[in-house]
Parts: structure tokens; sequence; C-alpha cells
């Protein structure tokens, strides 16, 4: 595997506003879907940093690291610089 191999790769993106009864159970799926990607040879997890989703997928892979030991979680943070303010977040 080369750094950074798109081959091996997810990415995360979702919605925002997850609701607080429902992100036990989402955290969960996660880190079920994560370890079955894993199983399935892939080892690089990106997230896009939004609060929300976003977040919770790279709490749910973080904490699977101890047992899946090359797992990468990857922070994807947005680039502001040159934006004007009313583009930046």
């Amino acid at each position: 595997m080369t750094k950074y191999d798109k081959a091996v790769s997810v990415c995360f993106s979702g919605h925002r506003n997850v609701p607080f009864a429902k992100r036990r159970e989402l955290k969960q799926c996660l880190k079920s879907e994560i370890a079955k990607a894993y199983a399935d040879g892939y080892r690089c997890f990106y997230c896009g940093m939004a609060m929300g989703f976003d977040l919770l997928a790279a709490e749910a892979a973080l904490s699977l690291q101890s047992e899946l030991k090359d797992l990468q979680v990857i922070a994807v943070v947005p680039l502001t610089f040159g934006l004007p303010p009313s583009r930046k977040a």
C-alpha cells in the first residue's frame, strides 16, 4: 500500500445534524461497518471534520484503532485561505 492509496480508502460525509437520541445507535453501526471495510482491505478512513456525522464517524474509527492496528484516520480540513469572509465556515 502506498501512502494515501485510493484503493484502500473510505471517506465519511453525512448530515451535520444527528439527533442526540440516535447517536449511540449510529456510532455502533459505524463501528460495525468500519470493521467490515477493514476486513475487506480498507485501511485509510478520511473525515471531513464537520460537526455531526463526520465527527461521529471519526470517533468510531478512532475507537477501533487499538484492535485494528494499521487503521488510519485522516482529517480533511477545508482550506479557507483566500476565501472571502462570506464563504468561510
